[in-house]
């Protein structure tokens, strides 16, 4: 898996295609695994890109294994775009109450 699949499971969550959350879970870990072993800097362009917490990616690189941090990076790439599309839902509909 290449790291463009990387942002196409994420864009996926975010047009929500319905997509379960623990299948997309699973492929992102999968991804963010080979990326950590062949790629290590780009993990941290992605965070940037994504802009996932420094704090809280600090915390999954703290884990154990490869296995463990992949799994915590992709539940942190899910949780801040899920973030995102709440609040571009939120600003969307006081953007269309206000017109």
């Amino acid at each position: 898996m290449s790291t463009l699949q990387i942002e196409k499971y994420i864009a996926k969550l975010s047009t929500e295609e319905g997509i379960k959350e623990s299948v997309l879970e699973e492929k992102l870990q999968k991804s963010i695994l080979k990326i950590l072993r062949n790629n290590h800097s780009y993990i941290f362009q992605l965070l940037y890109k994504y802009d996932v917490s420094e704090s809280k990616a600090q915390l999954a690189f703290k884990q154990i294994n490869d296995e463990d941090i992949a799994l915590a990076l992709a539940k942190l790439f899910i949780e801040r775009e899920k973030q995102k599309i709440y609040f571009r839902k939120l600003y969307s509909s006081t953007t269309n109450n206000e017109e």
